[in-house]
């Protein structure tokens, strides 16, 4: 209702251009990629996972991890949700030999690192 109003517009929705660039081949890659997700076998390990994501993060490496205390196999998915290329896995047995569990998340295998290779050079000073 009302007086008629001479008037120009133009509407799309988000779902709209997402199909229309996506027909052209112009969606950006927004593929997820991350160097490294940190497991914790144990929330008494998280003091270690943070240190480890801080030392891999200033050697210029893209590291996550659980923010809240989660089962090994949840944090597994989680790894691969963010595309995580290796997950490192520390375990209480392994922490205290000094080494961590890596996994390459393609090939699915597995080797055990020292966790000065990793970059936590630190680590024997703080487990005393």
């Amino acid at each position: 209702g009302g007086e008629a109003q001479p008037a120009v517009g133009f509407g799309m929705g988000d779902v709209v251009l997402t199909d229309l660039l996506g027909e052209r081949g112009l969606l950006p890659d927004t593929a997820r990629s991350l160097d490294f997700y940190v497991v914790a076998v144990g929330e008494e390990l998280r003091s270690r996972v943070l240190s480890l994501a801080h030392a891999l993060r200033e050697r210029g490496r893209s590291v996550s991890y659980s923010l809240k205390p989660q089962a090994v196999g949840k944090q597994f998915k989680s790894a691969g949700t963010e595309g995580a290329r290796e997950v490192i896995v520390l375990g209480p047995t392994e922490v205290a030999r000094g080494v961590a569990v890596v996994r390459d998340m393609v090939s699915g295998k597995e080797r055990e690192v020292s966790l000065e290779e990793l970059g936590d050079d630190g680590w024997r000073m703080r487990e005393s």
